[in-house]
């Protein structure tokens, strides 16, 4: 289901007020055919559906019909977490010519927390990745403040925790919670001050930023 604050919405009213036609296609909705095509049951955003909460009202009534994804002149992925086959889907369309965004490839590699890595230190909070009890516990002494503790692959803020430095039952109770996730693996990086105001999100292309969401 969609909400006026989803980033998606936005995008669906951005599109259709600059005057293109978008189908929303359910995760689960995907096939390929007996005679090899890819297609998928696509849900009619109208045009006049310009603004997120717009785009929200219609969605009960949008109209479905089964699409040859091959005559599509894009693709936007923009489920999270990201099914596998769902990215094999992706892959088979742009081989075939279909212009696909995200890439594929770069939403498989930026599914867990651990793509964290890849930027520069100076960027992001002091960071260990573990599921050993004993490593997050000597981070957290490293800290001169609390620490922030989440699952390595989860969205939506589900499953993050703030720990203060005494706060032992907490980790532990973190930790024992997260060998119900699918990997086990944890997160643990310091609290940067200034988080609750929310995170600014820029758009960059070719390392230019061209647009920013808050």
């Amino acid at each position: 289901s969609l909400r006026s604050t989803y980033t998606t919405s936005h995008l669906v009213a951005a599109a259709t007020g600059a005057g293109l036609q978008v189908l929303l296609i359910e995760i689960d909705d995907f096939t390929l055919d007996s005679e090899d095509r890819l297609m998928a049951i696509g849900h009619q955003v109208p045009r006049h559906a310009t603004t997120p909460q717009e785009v929200v009202e219609a969605a009960p009534g949008m109209a479905r019909g089964l699409v040859d994804l091959q005559q599509l002149d894009g693709l936007l992925l923009r489920n999270n977490p990201v099914k596998p086959t769902v990215l094999d889907f992706a892959r088979a369309l742009e081989a075939r010519g279909v212009v696909v965004l995200n890439a594929p490839d770069g939403l498989a590699a930026g599914a867990g927390k651990l793509y964290i890595h890849t930027l520069p230190r100076s960027m992001r909070p002091r960071t260990v990745v573990t599921r050993n009890l004993r490593v997050l516990e000597a981070f957290r002494g490293e800290l001169d403040g609390p620490g922030v503790l989440k699952p390595v692959r989860g969205f939506g803020g589900k499953g993050v925790r703030l720990v203060r430095r005494r706060e032992t039952l907490r980790l532990d109770g973190a930790f024992a919670r997260s060998r119900g996730t699918p990997d086990g693996y944890l997160v643990f990086q310091e609290y940067l001050e200034g988080a609750e105001q929310g995170d600014k999100r820029i758009l960059l292309v070719e390392g230019e930023p061209v647009g920013c969401y808050t």
